[in-house]
């Protein structure tokens, strides 16, 4: 499916509700509860700033994202920065964007990524310090998922690759609250289609609407379904 779709870039990170802007700072490297800023391997902006050391060798991307999910009742500009550490794939990266427009709300961040083994691809913290929502990326293991769970209130895994492998992978595994984590699986041929698109300045449209992702990006929509379900469904 393809249609239109064109805005401008902005280096500065922010979210906008509306014609309002937030502006919520965050807190250094993505570690301390709710104010600052923070940009690292692997850290993108929105939601307000973040900044943090980032190596020479990261690419910045910057993103300008125009956010509706009619399921969430979300309707928001977001404006990122986002730095891939040179290991990275296109399709982590495109993950953790999406990710972090899935679970959009005002306080949500992204993680130091590669460069911070102790901290999940995206999350949500309280202003107390503590973990609202962990995101992870991937195929986590059943130890960090474990630890996770334990440590945050909510926890998410967003995989490109087939759910049923991570949940036969995990199946048996000690996993604190299991049945809780989340897994929603975004279809790699998706992912495969924006990967062309992956430039250091990106301008995306973004729709979410009866489980269906659209992403429109210099001109072209590609759309996938979501998938979301218990990451201990297939557990015995």
């Amino acid at each position: 499916m393809r249609g239109p779709s064109s805005s401008a870039f902005d280096s500065t990170a922010r979210a906008k509700t509306g014609n309002t802007a937030r502006a919520a700072d965050r807190t250094g490297a993505g570690t301390s509860a709710g104010t600052g800023v923070g940009l690292g391997l692997g850290l993108g902006l929105g939601a307000g700033l973040h900044s943090a050391p980032m190596a020479l060798t990261a690419t910045l991307h910057t993103l300008r994202i125009d956010l509706s999910d009619s399921d969430r009742g979300v309707y928001e500009t977001l404006e990122l920065r986002v730095a891939r550490h040179p290991s990275e794939t296109a399709t982590h990266m495109l993950t953790r964007v999406l990710a972090y427009c899935l679970f959009w709300e005002a306080e949500i961040a992204f993680g130091r990524g590669l460069s911070a083994a102790d901290e999940p691809a995206v999350w949500v913290r309280a202003l107390d310090g503590r973990v609202r929502l962990w995101i992870d990326v991937g195929s986590p293991s059943a130890a960090r998922l474990h630890k996770a769970s334990k440590a945050a209130e909510r926890v998410a895994v967003c995989t490109h690759q087939d759910p049923r492998v991570l949940q036969r992978a995990l199946a048996g595994e000690r996993i604190h609250r299991a049945d809780e984590i989340e897994l929603v699986s975004l279809p790699a041929a998706l992912l495969a289609d924006l990967e062309p698109h992956v430039h250091k300045r990106m301008d995306w449209a973004l729709v979410v609407t009866g489980g269906q992702l659209y992403v429109t990006t210099a001109g072209d929509t590609f759309d996938a379904a979501i998938g979301r379900q218990p990451l201990a469904a297939d557990r015995s």
